[in-house]
């Protein structure tokens, strides 16, 4: 059972989702955007019954996704700030001999990325990148989303329709999301409700963070990073994926053979909606986890 922790850390209202077991393994599971922790429920749970609960694991929300509606809106910059000092503040528990595991999933990968730089000398940590959205692609779909949220006129169009969706009736709104979401799970469609329908600044956040993620990243690759830590780092894809194109994973094989990586096709870029690609998934991180 995760519980949940709300604390506030360096004055940001922070949800931490764990499961504890004074065990030695620490995963961190950092979501994509939305940010939203409680998504990833059905896949830690996968990961807790795999290691028979021989493990601590740790959800953290995104500093502008929390329970608590931030009002704020907060950059990718200002979440990875915010994610190096959770990540400070768990580590007073673990003990000198833990194994830190870091999972991150689409940008929450490039958020490992650069944690992995932060804490590599001290916390020597596993990463595993799942369908990462670690460079901007020249693709026509990731580049036409980019050039439509960058229209602040889009966006308020955007904005403009949800507020009159969240006025519908909430029988007719979750039938809806059904429809749309028809592969999610019971626990996810939940989820969508508890956040998107509560919690009015969730769908600004997106967008908002999402505009800063085309700001930050490059068209390049981190080259040195894979370098630093080709041992310690795995690589899944999927396919067709928006985010995470094959291409990419095939620029890195060639200018890194020995790469750890997977192409999972029976899996989706948003497999934590998903209760039985959250058990596949579960299931490859800890064949490389145990191997």
């Amino acid at each position: 059972m995760l519980n949940t922790k709300q604390e506030i850390i360096s004055g940001i209202a922070t949800d931490i989702f764990s499961y504890e077991s004074n065990s030695k393994l620490n995963i961190v599971i950092l979501p994509g955007n939305p940010g939203i922790a409680p998504l990833y429920t059905d896949f830690a749970n996968h990961l807790i019954q795999k290691t028979n609960s021989n493990v601590n694991i740790y959800m953290i929300s995104y500093a502008g996704f929390t329970q608590q509606n931030p009002q704020k809106h907060f950059s990718i910059r200002e979440e990875l700030d915010h994610k190096i000092t959770v990540i400070n503040h768990l580590k007073s528990n673990w003990g000198k001999d833990s194994r830190v595991v870091f999972i991150g999933h689409s940008i929450g990968a490039w958020l490992v990325k650069e944690l992995t730089k932060v804490f590599q000398t001290e916390l020597n940590p596993t990463s595993f990148l799942l369908f990462p959205f670690l460079a901007k692609s020249n693709g026509k779909r990731q580049s036409g989303f980019a050039q439509f949220i960058a229209n602040e006129n889009h966006v308020k169009l955007l904005l403009g329709s949800y507020r009159i969706f969240r006025k519908l009736p909430t029988s007719m709104i979750l039938s809806i999301v059904k429809l749309l979401y028809s592969h999610a799970s019971e626990n996810t469609i939940r989820i969508l409700e508890e956040y998107f329908l509560t919690k009015k600044n969730i769908f600004a956040n997106i967008f908002f963070l999402a505009d800063t993620e085309f700001q930050t990243l490059t068209e390049d690759l981190d080259l040195d990073f894979f370098k630093s830590n080709l041992k310690s780092t795995v690589l899944f894809y999927c396919t067709d994926d928006l985010w995470a194109p094959l291409s990419q994973l095939e620029f890195l094989k060639s200018k890194f053979p020995s790469i750890k990586s997977e192409v999972l096709a029976l899996i989706s870029h948003d497999f934590c909606v998903n209760d039985d690609q959250c058990e596949l998934v579960a299931s490859k991180v800890m064949e490389y986890l145990m191997a």
